[in-house]
C-alpha cells in the first residue's frame, strides 16, 4: 500500500512500521525533519507491505501526526488514526 505524508521540501521518508496482529494491521509513517525553515509543502510517499495470510475481514489503521495541532504545549500534534476495512477472499 501507499501511504502519503506532508512535509516541506526538506522532509524525506524514513521508515515506515508495519505491525500485524490478529485481524489488524496498524502502519505508521515516519519523515525525516532536518529542521530547515522551509514553508512549501510537499507530499511525501511511503510504501507499505500488508499481507493477510486468510481469508476473512480485516482492519488497516495507518497512524500519523495533525502538525496542524502543535503548540507550544504539544510540540508533536496529535495522533491521527485513519481506518478501513478491508476482505480478503
Amino acid at each position: 500500500m501507499t501511504v502519503l505524508t506532508y512535509g516541506n521540501r526538506c522532509f524525506s521518508a524514513a521508515d515506515t512500521e508495519v505491525r500485524i496482529a490478529a485481524q489488524e494491521a496498524v502502519v505508521t509513517p515516519y519523515d525525516r525533519d532536518p529542521g530547515c525553515p522551509e514553508r512549501d509543502l510537499k507530499q511525501i510517499e511511503h510504501s507499505a507491505t500488508v499481507r493477510f495470510t486468510e481469508a476473512g475481514d480485516y482492519r488497516i489503521l495507518v497512524r500519523g501526526i495533525d502538525a496542524s495541532t502543535r503548540s507550544s504545549i504539544n510540540l508533536v500534534g496529535d495522533t491521527v488514526v485513519v481506518v478501513r476495512t478491508v476482505t480478503i477472499r
